[in-house]
């Protein structure tokens, strides 16, 4: 097969420093090894540093069979700006352009939405050209726009992206087919495409691929640890946070546990290990508390080397309908070092998941008494941690490795070429 993949905001193979591939650019890498050609359209702008790449639409070869289109346009400094909704425009207008322009047609394209206007301009490139066109889900835009404003302002919202929701809608209706991150978001795709799922329809969770670390640079990252305050101590619950500081987290609740934890003589650690626009914030909150460290952002060794000496993943999701309808990156890495996660809200997806498979707890978001009570148990209660501890690990192997759902979804997009060809 020759696959268009169309997904922006994702790091890419081609960037400097310690870039772990998500999911497209682990799908990509798998059609590749596989035997596949791939074409991942995305933008020159990174999302998570705010710079362009290039100045100029860019096409790279990432290696024999595997290309990247790089397209040009406007870029943004905020996440939700009328920069960033151009920016989209752009690129939109960009690809289906070039799109057509091209010499030869893809067997098959998967774009993912967001962006909305990409998904348009797929499904309309797609419909020209006999192509089929697979959406993944990964995000419930524009639906989600409406968890931030006020209730009172909620009607004026819902008028404002009613463009978006049409050209959402647009995008499913005219799809082959759509897949998702969980079958909750399946089924948010199929209600705006208005139809009923077929067995092209599949959820394909977010999945995690675990990468060689050498033994010299564990080594090093562990004495960098032992340096900034985090040894490995015998009778010391540590418990790590891996990702982004971001306003969408609640810190507050984190630090407020970590103070009645400190108060209470407890023997637990917190590291809170990320940049983001909360850090800063963050670090002055936590002020006098010596059982919060605070490292910024590390590298991939020393992420590596801390989850080897962490005790418990916590992972504080907010109480919103698109974070209760997945199973987010940050649990799913706990689970690939066999860690028990401790999560909230105390409903969802994740809660279901965790509490089916005896592999974590969740706590009620904004409680800091529930999440201190809840550490306070682990720590006091190390057997029961270390059967979670393995729970955690056989669920990853069974439903979250890499390999195995990357083999998934390329069987699926061969399934779905061989039905648009009518074989």
């Amino acid at each position: 097969m020759w696959v268009w993949l169309v997904k922006t905001s994702e790091p890419l193979p081609v960037e400097a420093g310690d870039q772990r591939l998500r999911r497209t650019g682990s799908l990509a890498r798998a059609l590749s090894e596989d035997g596949h050609s791939v074409t991942w359209w995305c933008s020159t702008f990174v999302h998570h540093s705010k710079r362009h790449l290039y100045s100029r639409d860019t096409t790279l070869d990432v290696s024999d069979g595997w290309k990247l289109e790089l397209l040009h346009a406007c870029g943004y400094g905020r996440n939700i700006s009328m920069s960033r909704w151009l920016e989209n425009r752009q690129l939109a207008r960009k690809f289906l352009s070039r799109a057509r322009c091209a010499c030869e047609r893809p067997d098959i394209i998967v774009c993912a939405l967001p962006v909305i206007e990409l998904c348009v301009a797929a499904v309309t490139y797609g419909l020209e050209a006999g192509v089929p066109v697979v959406l993944d889900m990964r995000d419930m835009h524009p639906d989600i726009f409406l968890d931030h404003v006020p209730r009172v302002l909620a009607p004026f919202a819902r008028m404002a992206i009613k463009p978006m929701a049409k050209q959402a809608a647009t995008a499913c209706q005219r799809a082959s087919a759509i897949i998702g991150i969980t079958d909750q978001y399946v089924d948010w795709g199929l209600q705006r495409a208005g139809r009923a799922r077929t067995s092209l329809d599949r959820a394909f969770p977010l999945a995690y691929q675990r990468t060689a670390v050498s033994i010299a640079a564990l080594s090093a990252a562990g004495r960098w640890w032992d340096a900034h305050g985090v040894p490995v101590e015998a009778g010391l619950l540590t418990v790590s946070m891996v990702g982004t500081l971001s306003h969408t987290l609640d810190m507050e609740c984190i630090v407020a546990a970590a103070r009645l934890l400190l108060s209470a003589g407890l023997p637990v650690r917190f590291v809170l290990c990320g940049s983001g626009d909360r850090l800063e914030e963050t670090r002055r909150a936590c002020r006098g508390l010596q059982n919060v460290i605070l490292p910024g952002w590390v590298g991939r060794a020393e992420l590596v080397a801390l989850l080897k000496r962490t005790d418990v993943g916590l992972d504080p999701m907010p109480n919103r309908r698109d974070f209760i309808a997945t199973v987010n990156n940050k649990a799913i890495e706990y689970l690939a070092y066999s860690l028990p996660v401790v999560a909230s809200p105390e409903t969802g997806v994740l809660h279901d998941l965790l509490e089916e498979h005896g592999c974590g707890v969740s706590y009620p978001t904004g409680d800091p008494e529930a999440l201190a009570t809840i550490l306070s148990h682990m720590a006091a209660n190390p057997e029961r941690r270390s059967e979670m501890a393995g729970r955690a690990g056989e669920l990853f192997i069974r439903c979250f490795d890499g390999d195995r759902v990357n083999a998934d979804m390329v069987r699926h997009l061969n399934e779905v070429v061989l039905y648009h060809s009518g074989k």
